[in-house]
């Protein structure tokens, strides 16, 4: 009689927790869906949680003037608008993540704006604008959504892709997240669960994140292991991405497309951001330097220009080219990036 009363009663706890947990998460994916679609957009402190389920919502994840106070109306970080530009200008729009934005800095500092004042003292006869399209954590493949939206409004005569090497990652993620594969299948009606999963799997080491998920594990995955094993993501994704703005720019723009990849400070200068917050995975590796390599191969195959701006960084005596606490380049790195850009374009003949 005894065992009976103790069966029914774990049978009966088991029901009550499995109806607890069932409710809680019923409630957990009501809420987490009510953030999403009732998120203030005037406001950009979203927590961790949130700004992660809204980037299942929109994994654009775009700018809005709302939050942003020098974006124009297309909310793209430009001092003009498109009526502005004329065809007979030389007009160049410049894609990228938070390099090309100038993150910490205002537009005048980011390297579209000193692209521009530098082409046009030496070329004082032309009217040279320097557009800037890019965003924090853009990568090819948003950056060739909105190319599609706004590109010929803009009437480029070139296009600029800037290369981060944190793009390879977002690129995987984003084409996972948007064209709901992997862990991202259900994310449209079960955010929070997804958000759960996802928290979950990174406690598992990186091989076995990477064989559940399709995605590697660190941002900077092509830092942190030989090439050989980073070159199918890259070619799958990334390589894909820039040879369809490739398409896009020559065939529909008439625009010259155009790539220039970052180092990053470590690669040039370890003394550089010695306080850096994301200094466990901003560090030299024995693998550092092999994403460059790679990038040179890639340059002589390809039909349109990729050119590393490591050399012009390697040779710079100036010193700090970054802030002292995060990794993004100051002002005057961004002017050796937008100095050497110049070059560049001179000998691609961007100034016709």
């Amino acid at each position: 009689m005894h065992a009976v009363t103790m069966k029914k009663l774990l049978q009966l706890f088991c029901i009550i927790t499995l109806n607890t947990l069932l409710l809680f998460i019923v409630v957990a994916e009501l809420y987490t869906r009510y953030q999403i679609y009732h998120y203030d957009h005037s406001s950009d402190k979203a927590d961790p949680f949130l700004q992660r389920v809204l980037l299942y919502r929109d994994v654009d994840h775009f700018m809005d003037k709302r939050n942003h106070d020098d974006l124009n109306s297309d909310n793209i970080r430009y001092q003009h608008e498109a009526s502005y530009l004329k065809s007979e200008d030389t007009n160049i729009i410049f894609l990228g993540d938070s390099f090309i934005f100038g993150f910490l800095l205002s537009h005048r500092a980011a390297i579209p704006y000193q692209f521009e004042e530098i082409a046009t003292q030496q070329f004082p006869k032309k009217t040279i604008n320097g557009i800037n399209f890019g965003w924090v954590s853009a990568s090819p493949y948003l950056e060739l959504h909105l190319l599609k939206k706004l590109g010929a409004k803009y009437q480029p005569d070139v296009v600029i892709l800037d290369l981060d090497l944190g793009d390879f990652y977002d690129d995987v993620l984003y084409e996972k997240i948007a064209e709901r594969q992997s862990i991202y299948r259900f994310a449209t009606w079960l955010p929070f669960t997804t958000y759960f999963v996802e928290s979950l799997l990174q406690d598992m080491p990186d091989t076995s994140y990477e064989a559940i998920t399709g995605i590697p594990k660190s941002q900077l995955y092509v830092n942190e292991r030989p090439i050989e094993k980073s070159i199918p993501y890259i070619n799958q994704y990334t390589l894909k991405n820039l040879n369809a703005l490739n398409e896009y720019s020559t065939k529909t723009l008439h625009a010259k497309f155009i790539v220039f990849v970052n180092p990053k400070t470590f690669h040039y200068n370890e003394k550089e951001s010695p306080h850096n917050w994301l200094k466990d995975i901003v560090k030299r590796t024995p693998y550092s330097f092999e994403i460059f390599t790679y990038v040179d191969t890639l340059a002589k195959q390809s039909p349109y220009p990729i050119i590393s701006l490591l050399p012009a960084f390697q040779k710079t005596t100036v010193f700090p080219t970054a802030f002292d606490k995060d990794a993004h380049w100051n002002r005057d790195g961004y002017k050796i990036a937008a100095t050497e850009m110049v070059e560049q374009c001179k000998k691609l003949g961007c100034f016709p």
